[in-house]
């Protein structure tokens, strides 16, 4: 099941910010980020994923230059599964970046998901091109003790 959260629109472009529970599925990201691909796009949520360090750029990758985010990541969690893999691999096809592990606050990337068997990073954020000049920080923060998983993604994003 995949839930997108909000689409704010104006005149000139939409940035959408989703807050997604995925079963694996290349269909609904596929159609969701075609539809919207020269927009802002960030999602964020329970991807069901664990994808260790991929998703990193050279230092000499130029994508990140001016940005607040560096151009590789770094995490706690160094297991890499299947749904990772294929995440990551339908994630780059549309050109998304994932904020774990990449923002002074967040890195390396501190586990979300802890239990009694474990910690993970499933819980992960997305984010196209378009956004990376407006993406300022970005950190986990554990705000309820009601889940297994910390309730909140934190990211700052500029202001114009």
């Amino acid at each position: 099941m995949t839930r997108i959260g909000c689409l704010f629109k104006s005149q000139d472009s939409h940035f959408i910010i989703g807050l997604i529970y995925l079963l694996p599925g290349k269909e609904v990201l596929s159609e969701l980020i075609s539809i919207y691909s020269s927009d802002y796009i960030i999602l964020g949520g329970d991807f069901n994923s664990r994808i260790a360090n991929l998703n990193s750029y050279r230092d000499d990758d130029f994508i990140f230059e001016g940005s607040c985010l560096l151009s590789s990541r770094i995490s706690f969690d160094n297991v890499l599964n299947t749904r990772g893999s294929a995440l990551v691999e339908i994630m780059e096809k549309f050109g998304l970046k994932v904020c774990n592990g990449r923002s002074m606050s967040d890195s390396p990337s501190n586990f979300i998901f802890i239990s009694k068997n474990g910690s993970s990073i499933v819980d992960l954020v997305w984010f196209n091109s378009s956004c990376l000049s407006l993406i300022k920080d970005f950190k986990v923060e554990n705000i309820s003790d009601i889940s297994d998983h910390y309730a909140c993604l934190h990211f700052e994003i500029v202001s114009y």
